[in-house]
């Protein structure tokens, strides 16, 4: 519900305007099965981007194909076995060489030739420099390396084509630096305590420490790629970068920076700046982003432990910016807009992050993040994997597309909203999210401006697309359970919603249709914002609201003609239920349970056939919204062009969904005069500037 600002404050206008609630049947449209669609009944595919048959988004642009890249460096791949120019020896007293291609420079190391140098020894305050030309090939075998440079890179490797460092069998490898660089004239570089400026690759089967005092541990400003090995990481900035690529398959990293744990740079062309995982086993605690690339990140294996921030424990309780907590004396100037201040005002604190797309096709994550745990200023597409999240905002965010397939499972037990994009397509896996505020949300746009837009629905149908073809969803919300800005398809999956308890937040919220062609459907929580499937839908559903509130602990049962087709344990209490499957038909019998005691039964006579419901919602702002052209007060005033609720009313033609009814008598009389800033008299204050207003008891 952060993307529905509105909606926390629907309780005032439920007081204001709905004192009670009216007949709840739509006319149902027999016979007719629909992958989406407006009243009309045309179809409604995903406006942006294209699906297919299987409603499965088809445009998420790859990433870029790494095979042949990938291929020729383990190809080339140097190890312990090869052939030394050099064996060097480390000492504060002198450095002692056996070979060719490698000299002795004032406490440092300096290799000039191509070749393979074995290295052991310590050096208190010096450096290992590569500097040969750039079609040459540096290969590194460090047996027992210690080396601290107290005013630069304790391993710089100039110049060469790549620089291949094994770490042997058994080793243990150090480097570590001082507090201050001191450069040459007119240099930046090195900025890092193991620094490459052409490809790097990191292999063997022995262990390499690196401390960063001064800035980053471990930085390649063309590829990264590790390929083995054990590694300790501390940095005072990012623990590991590699500028265009950073690879790993294998090994083990635990790193602890105080900023980027994993992090990948090139925000110059379009097919660089990535991180690809393929295997190995990952610790990693950071400051800010986990795995941070400014274009894709691909997971295909590995292990993952991820703290970032502190963990989720570490965030602020998020708030929303309410339209009524800045008051009505601003009406005219707001137009429909809402300014959100949902914006970071402190460093990313994410998972893993990815600037275009992040893929995660298996692997197994164990996320505690401040921030999103994962996060795609883009897309986000998941095949495969374990999760287990605990997130201080949301689970899985994308600003574009979030795709879930496969065989992959997703367990969220703490977050702000659970699963958030524009579009949200989930075809598979098994998803479960507990959420202080929405479990799913689809919006985009300028989030919550149901006033003054197009309307349908609640708000108007707006940004935000939701469908569902397959796996098993469930989700625990405080605020909405289900939600879509725009259009809500279920084609099949298993959906179970529980939530919200409290009024303001409905089951299902959605702006335009709410298309259930298949699957299981189970929802229950507060029915004060009860929204149903649409009339339109191609598989029956019903809708309850009970005599006697259900408690945590009871037991839900749906059956149809006497047979139990959905069962389910409440983990919240409960006042409405709705309900589908495949086993719903036209004129069976169905009965709703609660602890073995029936609450409901009833003929399924319509599309959407509703028991001991006294009114609803859906439909409400017709064509124009609430507030018309001009917005809730915008240019035209209160209501604007189109106004109280413009084509369509306060509760005229929506696109589906339960309408109210208007309580009988005479509206309530707004005060005289102009509005004070601090809010409509008498109502509840809401915090200014804030994300989520306190809850309102109804």
């Amino acid at each position: 519900m952060s993307r529905n600002i509105l909606r926390k404050t629907m309780g005032v206008i439920t007081l204001l305007c709905m004192l009670g609630m009216a007949g709840c049947k739509e006319k149902p449209t027999e016979g007719v099965v629909q992958s989406g669609g407006e009243q009309n009944g045309t179809v409604n595919q995903m406006q942006n981007p294209q699906t297919d048959a299987e409603g499965v988004i088809t445009e998420i642009t790859p990433a870029p194909d790494l095979k042949e890249q990938l291929s020729a460096v383990k190809e080339n791949e140097k190890g312990e076995n090869a052939e030394r120019k050099a064996t060097v020896v480390l000492s504060d007293t002198g450095i002692v060489i056996t070979g060719t291609g490698c000299e002795a420079e004032a406490g440092r190391l300096k290799i000039t030739e191509a070749g393979t140098y074995e290295i052991s020894g310590i050096l208190t305050n010096g450096s290992i420099y590569v500097n040969v030309d750039n079609d040459s090939e540096v290969h590194l075998i460090l047996n027992g390396v210690t080396v601290h440079n107290e005013t630069g890179a304790a391993l710089y490797c100039k110049k060469a084509s790549k620089v291949t460092v094994t770490l042997a069998t058994g080793s243990v490898n150090r480097f570590s630096d001082g507090t201050a660089y001191v450069f040459d004239d007119g240099e930046t570089e090195p900025d890092a305590t193991v620094f490459a400026k052409h490809d790097l690759v990191i292999n063997g089967a022995g262990k390499l420490s690196v401390t960063s005092i001064y800035g980053d541990a471990i930085k390649g400003k063309d590829s990264l790629y590790i390929l083995g090995g054990e590694f300790e990481i501390s940095a005072a900035d990012d623990g590991i970068i590699g500028r265009d690529l950073l690879y790993v398959s294998d090994g083990k990293l635990t790193v602890n920076a105080t900023a980027d744990a994993l992090k990948s740079t090139n925000d110059a062309d379009a097919t660089l700046g990535n991180i690809m995982i393929d295997g190995g086993e990952f610790v990693l605690t950071a400051g800010q982003d986990g795995l941070q690339a400014e274009n894709t990140i691909t997971v295909n294996g590995g292990t993952f432990v991820v703290k970032t921030g502190g963990g989720a424990a570490n965030a602020s309780t998020k708030t929303e910016d309410t339209f009524f907590g800045r008051g009505f004396g601003d009406w005219g100037n707001r137009q429909g807009t809402t300014t959100e201040t949902s914006e970071e005002t402190t460093s990313s604190a994410k998972g893993l992050k990815a600037g275009v797309l992040l893929t995660v096709n298996g692997g197994t994550m164990e996320l505690d993040t401040l921030d999103d745990a994962l996060h795609g200023d883009k897309n986000v597409l998941i095949t495969g994997g374990n999760f287990k999240i605990s997130s201080g905002d949301d689970g899985v965010h994308a600003e574009e597309i979030l795709q879930i397939e496969g065989n992959c499972k997703i367990d969220i037990t703490k977050s702000y909203e659970g699963l958030e994009g524009l579009e949200i397509v989930i075809a598979g896996g098994e998803i479960a999210v507990v959420a202080s505020d929405d479990g799913l949300n689809a919006a985009g746009g300028v989030d919550g401006s149901g006033f003054g837009r197009q309307g349908g629905g609640m708000f108007g149908a707006g940004e935000g697309e939701v469908t569902i073809t397959g796996g098993k969803v469930t989700l625990q919300a405080s605020g909405d359970g289900l939600d879509s800005n725009g259009n809500l398809t279920i084609n099949g999956g298993e959906i179970y919603v529980y939530g919200p308890t409290s009024g303001g937040n409905g089951v299902m919220d959605y702006g335009g249709t709410f298309i259930l062609n298949g699957g299981t459907l189970l929802g229950i929580g507060s029915s004060d914002m009860a929204q149903t499937p649409s009339a339109t839908s191609g598989q029956y559903s019903m809708a309850a609201t009970l005599t006697t509130r259900g408690n945590k602990g009871d037991t839900i049962a749906v059956k149809i003609n006497g047979e139990t087709v959905i069962s389910a344990t409440a983990p919240i209490s409960f006042a409405y239920v709705v309900a589908s499957s495949e086993k719903f038909e036209k004129d069976a019998t169905v009965s709703v349970e609660v602890n073995g005691t029936e609450s409901y039964s009833g003929t399924l006579s319509d599309v959407v056939t509703c028991f001991g419901m006294t009114g609803g919602m859906g439909g409400f702002g017709g064509n124009g919204g609430f507030g018309g052209n001009g917005g809730f007060g915008g240019n035209g005033g209160f209501g604007g062009n189109g106004g109280f609720g413009g084509n369509g009313g306060f509760g005229g033609k929506g696109n589906g969904g339960m309408r109210p009814t208007m309580p009988e008598g005479e509206m309530p009389t707004m005060p005289e005069g102009e509005m004070p800033n601090g809010g409509f008299p008498g109502l509840p204050q809401w915090n200014q500037g804030t994300e989520e207003s306190e809850e309102m008891s109804l």
